[in-house]
């Protein structure tokens, strides 16, 4: 189980590094003039792939050191029930974590989306 859930961990810490190292590739093409919204992307970037990876180790940890521990010590109830809320909460946290880093989707679940799509039909410049 500890193997597995090593690799797992790698496999992930893996595909965020790789993503963020993609995008700051491609933030590199962005024209010099550009250098302080490049900036404020790749830190944007290594502060969401960071938040994510780490929930993900903060919700699985405590199932992995419970899974190696003695039996007798399984057999507490405060210990299967902590580390069973903690492998739930992964499923509330990184939805939450994409609402908040995703405006588009955020907008799309609280309802925005809808009315900004009509709005866009009647858009008119506007005189400063």
């Amino acid at each position: 189980m500890t193997s597995t859930f090593l690799v797992a961990v790698f496999i992930v810490v893996y595909l965020y590094a790789s993503t963020y190292y993609f995008a700051a590739r491609t933030l590199k093409n962005l024209p010099p003039d550009y250098d302080v919204v490049r900036l404020t992307m790749q830190r944007k970037l290594m502060m969401y792939c960071t938040l994510m990876s780490s929930s993900l180790l903060v919700c699985y940890i405590p199932i992995v050191i419970y899974l190696m521990v003695p039996k007798t010590v399984q057999e507490n109830p405060w210990m299967t029930a902590i580390s069973g809320e903690f492998v739930a909460m992964d499923n509330i946290i990184n939805p939450v974590l994409i609402l908040y880093f995703v405006p588009r989707i955020r907008n799309a679940v609280i309802g925005k989306l809808e009315e900004e799509e009509e709005d866009y039909g009647e858009w008119e410049l506007q005189d400063q």
